[in-house]
């Protein structure tokens, strides 16, 4: 076992494995001593760079909406609605293939235990600034004439809930990541876009009342 190295490596490392202790054993299995043996730190290394076990919870949270979130914002935009909807659809799931034990952990498939769940307030502080991409696509569509006007949070909502939807089914091995995109995940977009066009997704225009950190 390594002595603690202060720095981003140490703690990108104790992140990594408290992810997949969490996924993979559950809250139970979350100790001090099972992320020091995946990560290769010693145990005080997670007192150094988070102060308690349930810190480094919830810094696991933190970690993985900030990956998405610095995901999608690096998608290049084009002039294409559509293409962008679909664009940051697939940012959004590599995200989840690439970090599959993180994303359980993100989204409660692997829940926090004793450390969790996350309250509305944690979720607004920063979680909900992953869907503020979609928004923005939502009030250019509107703009252009190719949506009807709507609630730009709850379209945003239901663009999370499809694109979640398909990421845990293909993490979980229902749908195959070498054609789920293409022949499940792109129509299931179609069709929601021609639900924005044609004004039926929903009470348009109205107040939102719910959704990822509902604002």
């Amino acid at each position: 076992m390594n002595d603690v190295v202060p720095g981003a490596d140490t703690r990108t490392a104790l992140l990594e494995a408290a992810s997949r202790v969490l996924a993979e054993q559950g809250p139970q299995g979350f100790s001090t001593r099972n992320v020091a043996a995946g990560s290769g730190v010693s145990k005080m290394g997670v007192y150094t760079h988070f102060g308690s076990l349930g810190g480094l919870a919830h810094a696991v949270v933190d970690e993985g909406f900030r990956r998405l979130a610095e995901r999608m914002a690096a998608v290049e935009r084009t002039g294409s609605v559509r293409e962008d909807v679909v664009a940051l659809a697939l940012a959004f799931v590599e995200h989840a293939r690439e970090s599959p034990h993180l994303y359980r952990v993100m989204f409660g498939a692997a829940p926090l235990g004793q450390f969790g769940p996350i309250t509305q307030d944690e979720m607004k502080a920063g979680r909900a600034g992953t869907l503020d991409e979609i928004v923005a696509l939502n009030e250019r569509g509107v703009a252009l004439g190719l949506f009807v006007p709507g609630s730009a949070w709850r379209r945003a909502t239901q663009w999370f809930s499809a694109v979640h939807g398909y990421a845990m089914l293909e993490l979980s091995g229902y749908i195959r990541a070498e054609d789920g995109p293409e022949k499940i995940l792109l129509p299931l977009l179609d069709g929601m876009l021609a639900g924005f066009a044609a004004g039926v997704d929903g009470e348009s225009g109205s107040e939102d009342s719910g959704g990822l950190g509902q604002r």
